[in-house]
């Protein structure tokens, strides 16, 4: 239920973070080929950036309740992240 967007924004969203967490770009590497094939299946992906956007909000508080010790650092990251993915 709800819309599919919200599975190429999450899979975006997830890879950005790891990219945020290993100072790599993550969603370089398996991005194109996961969105062309999810296009080529049929979904859209008009507003892609605002469903990542949303997506990475959803993940602010992973770092917290991971008991990560620099959460709070983390989670603002995160938050940053999804602020520009939005174009705020």
């Amino acid at each position: 239920f709800g819309d599919p967007r919200l599975d190429a924004g999450n899979f975006a969203a997830h890879a950005l973070l790891r990219g945020l967490r290993d100072g790599g770009d993550a969603f370089s590497a398996a991005g194109p080929s996961f969105l062309d094939g999810y296009s080529e299946s049929g979904g859209s992906l008009d507003n892609l950036r605002w469903f990542t956007a949303l997506c990475l909000m959803r993940l602010c508080a992973v770092p917290f309740r991971n008991l990560h010790p620099d959460w709070p650092l983390e989670s603002l990251a995160i938050l940053e992240a999804g602020i520009a993915e939005a174009g705020a």
